[in-house]
């Protein structure tokens, strides 16, 4: 699916609309059908911050913070939508995870999937699916670090394709990976 990042003006762009396979989709693609829903800001986040958050029943999704809010404490926020460039690492890191596995980490990223919510709730993140499933030591560390980064639930911890590219298990692959790496950062 291609879609605009930015507006004319160049205005960042959000959408509201699940689009893609399910396997390959964000957890905050996954947005709900309204504009506010009740959250409990995280403490280190302040008036006006966007933010992810759980949402009831099984919602991930990044909201606005009201300017009345009060870290730690309930309250309506704005349902925000998202961004379509992290949405893309994630999916991306899905690819990475079906060409080193064989099939998806999870059917859906919600927190209704108990493979989606094992990795969601653990503290090591895919890395603690992995190790479920015996799978730990598929991948060498530099690809599983690069790989637990593009698959984190909330969109502004993951990293750029530009920093992916840059990441150190590209050193130890083959071959003269420079030339993508100037390509995609040139443009």
């Amino acid at each position: 699916m291609a879609v605009s990042i930015h507006s004319p003006l160049g205005a960042p762009l959000r959408y509201f609309r699940e689009v893609g396979k399910p396997f390959y989709r964000a957890p905050e693609c996954y947005v709900p059908a309204r504009d506010e829903v009740v959250v409990t800001p995280p403490l280190s986040s302040g008036p006006g911050d966007v933010v992810m958050s759980h949402v009831a029943p099984n919602f991930l999704c990044e909201v606005r913070l009201p300017f009345y809010m009060v870290p730690g404490t309930s309250c309506s926020a704005d349902v925000w939508g998202y961004a379509v460039v992290p949405s893309d690492i994630f999916a991306l890191g899905i690819c990475m995870f079906i060409l080193a596995f064989q099939c998806p980490a999870w059917e859906c990223a919600k927190l209704s999937n108990r493979f989606f919510a094992h990795a969601y709730k653990s503290d090591n993140g895919i890395e603690s699916l992995l190790k479920l499933w015996g799978k730990q030591h598929v991948l060498c560390p530099e690809a599983k670090q690069m790989l637990c980064g593009m698959l984190q639930a909330d969109p502004a911890k993951r990293p750029s394709a530009a920093s992916c590219l840059k990441h150190p298990w590209f050193d130890a692959l083959p071959g003269n990976h420079e030339q993508l790496r100037n390509g995609i950062s040139g443009r």
